[in-house]
């Protein structure tokens, strides 16, 4: 693994990290502003680099908060980081699709939905078993994904945005010089 790789990764751990100090908190789930970083990092590196980079990030976080973290409800987002980056950006790397503005979008709104995938039974796991509430699957979208679909799709629509005005400019530079040197 060369400097620039590590760099790479670092940048992005270290960006999804500082979303994650920038809080709403609106009940057991704060919004933040992790998921444009999430996305970005699925659309700027490959699958490895985004799974790496998310690692990074939930170790810091670990640092951050000890084993407090695992007994949090937000922490299945965090672990979910790691899979939506690596899906969202084997779509965005791995196929000719990914390289489409309709491509770039599906990769987006998949890395957006994947936190979910984890995030939810998490939580409920968190809340039901460890807190010894009784919340059944209304309550658990209700407290952890309906009030938040407006703002991932708008933290999304950020992300796509950015990505389509910075992808063509900066792809060089993820890429490293021997893959753009001629």
């Amino acid at each position: 693994m060369n400097a620039r790789r590590i760099t790479r990764i670092a940048i992005m751990a270290a960006l999804t990290f500082v979303g994650s100090l920038i809080r709403i908190p609106i009940g057991p789930i704060p919004i933040t502003f992790q998921t444009i970083f999430v996305i970005l990092t699925a659309l700027f590196l490959n699958p490895v680099d985004a799974g790496l980079a998310m690692a990074v990030h939930f170790v810091l976080m670990l640092a951050l908060k000890g084993g407090a973290l695992f007994v949090s409800p937000s922490s299945g987002f965090l672990i979910s980081f790691i899979v939506a980056a690596v899906l969202g950006s084997l779509i965005a790397h791995r196929t000719a699709f990914g390289k489409t503005t309709v491509g770039l979008l599906v990769a987006t709104l998949v890395t957006a939905a994947a936190c979910y995938l984890i995030g939810l039974p998490y939580m409920a796991y968190v809340l039901n078993v460890l807190n010894g509430k009784s919340m059944n699957l209304m309550k658990i979208l209700q407290v952890g994904l309906i009030p938040f679909i407006p703002g991932d799709l708008i933290k999304a629509g950020i992300a796509f945005i950015v990505a389509k005005i910075a992808l063509p400019h900066v792809y060089p530079l993820l890429q490293g010089p021997e893959k753009y040197a001629h």
